[in-house]
């Protein structure tokens, strides 16, 4: 080929390479996100005032992502450098934001105080003069401006890393209380692990008493409370029963929640009857955690054997009916012998009992559990013989239409216990493994009738 067309054909490569080039740079960067993100942080912190500006961008597709601007300001700006820099973010926002690119947020902080930025002179005039209002709180460790962004007054949430968070709330209220555009917005202040939270700034009489009613008994370390909540944390296990009850008819206009060593109890009715399950379970073997509510109640221990002797004390307590009671291994504890879980409605608690002691008690069971109903036995190596043995542990205490899952390795093999011949065909999904377990999982029912012919 000579060599004048080879110079040629590459002058013309070379043509549309830098048409093409050309028009994708009209487009913007590929990863969109990202490279608008490098570009505000550069144009950002090339101001004067700016300390350090951040673009967190997320490239969704070619040519076509989102990002986040965040900035911040020497914390001794004037009010104009202050206010320029805002403007040139918002500017930014409004020149940069289209199709390729959503803008979802922007952020400044100056010294303590942390600010939402919008794509509007005057919404951000206005968060600056709330801004100006609240600088010279300098026992704050950090003063966050909260936008709604319903329209409603921003709201102000401060934290100190320790002092009274009632008299934070007042402090943070007075600042922006001589300008009635944000005398309405909520105020929150955190003082150490202790939050207090206020729909206008005033902290309702109801929450303090409820608080004070608490500190009055009980060592908090840690808590939220406001008109919504009351959210305690306490030093002693012991106390948590009797704050709880202390807290009994917050539970009627508020989401009341108390901790205490380990133990959640969550306000919302009468926990006599769960607390004697409680009671019942501790008093047996050493609960590690635990969860309760009105209705609701589980125990964590700390391995198998404990879960069973826990749901045999609460079965033996007798409550009646009413109460969802699990008792199970506490998640990633050491396992105490095989693991066992038991969950039941109250009043059948003891069937499950018996039902999972049977099945523990049986050679190369690994792990047993009768939850809501629905039996789950682990035999990892599974047999004709060690599954017969299963099945004829189970059958005094096993009822037609109960569900159960044999597993053994990666394999499992589900039916539903009814009397007569167990068949079980391959499923689509099967891997050889599942096949060869639900065919023992068939011969060995067969073998057993657990529940009759």
């Amino acid at each position: 080929m000579p060599w004048t067309q080879i110079t040629r054909r590459s002058v013309a490569a070379a043509l549309v390479g830098t048409l093409v080039g050309a028009t994708l740079v009209g487009c913007g960067p590929v990863n969109a996100g990202s490279g608008y993100g490098s570009r505000f942080e550069q144009h950002m912190e090339a101001l004067p005032g700016v300390v350090d500006a951040t673009g967190g961008g997320q490239n969704t597709l070619p040519f076509s992502g989102s990002m986040s601007g965040r900035v911040e300001i020497a914390v001794d700006v004037d009010a104009t450098t202050l206010r320029s820099i805002t403007d040139e973010m918002g500017a930014w926002w409004v020149d940069n934001a289209s199709a390729s690119l959503d803008v979802t947020s922007m952020d400044a902080v100056v010294g303590p105080v942390s600010f939402p930025v919008l794509p509007s002179r005057v919404d951000n005039g206005t968060t600056l003069d709330l801004v100006a209002l609240v600088r010279p709180l300098t026992e704050f460790t950090t003063i966050e401006v909260v936008d709604r962004g319903d329209g409603d007054p921003p709201g102000l949430a401060g934290e100190q890393a320790a002092g009274d968070p009632f008299d934070a709330v007042g402090v943070l209220a007075a600042a922006r209380a001589d300008d009635p555009r944000f005398d309405r917005g909520p105020v929150s202040a955190t003082a150490g692990d202790v939050t207090v939270r206020t729909d206008a700034g005033i902290v309702d009489a109801e929450t303090r008493a409820a608080y004070d009613s608490v500190v009055s008994v009980a060592t908090v370390t840690a808590a939220d409370v406001g008109p919504d909540r009351l959210d305690l944390t306490l030093a002693d296990r012991d106390d948590g029963r009797v704050v709880a009850g202390l807290l009994s008819d917050e539970a009627a206009t508020r989401d009341v929640t108390v901790t205490a060593g380990g133990v959640v109890r969550t306000v919302d009715g009468p926990l006599d009857r769960v607390e004697a399950l409680l009671a019942a379970a501790t008093s047996s073997v050493g609960v590690v955690a635990a969860e309760l509510s009105a209705s609701t109640l589980e125990v964590n221990t700390a391995g198998g054997t404990d879960a069973l002797a826990a749901a045999a004390a609460m079965s033996a307590a007798d409550i009646g009916a009413g109460i969802d009671v699990r008792s199970l291994p506490e998640s990633g504890a050491a396992s105490d012998g095989t693991y066992a879980a038991v969950g039941a409605d109250s009043a059948d608690l003891g069937d499950g009992v018996g039902l999972v002691t049977a099945l523990v008690g049986v050679a190369g069971v690994e792990a047993a559990s009768l939850v809501d109903g629905e039996l789950s036995v682990s035999v990892p190596a599974a047999s004709v013989d060690s599954l017969r043995a299963v099945f004829a542990a189970a059958a005094p205490h096993l009822e037609p239409g109960m569900p159960v899952t044999v597993q053994s390795g990666r394999a499992d093999a589900d039916f539903v216990a009814e009397p007569g011949e167990l068949e079980l065909p391959a499923r689509t999904t099967d891997t050889d493994d599942d096949t060869a377990l639900r065919t023992l999982v068939a011969d060995a029912w067969n073998a057993t009738a657990p529940l009759g012919r």
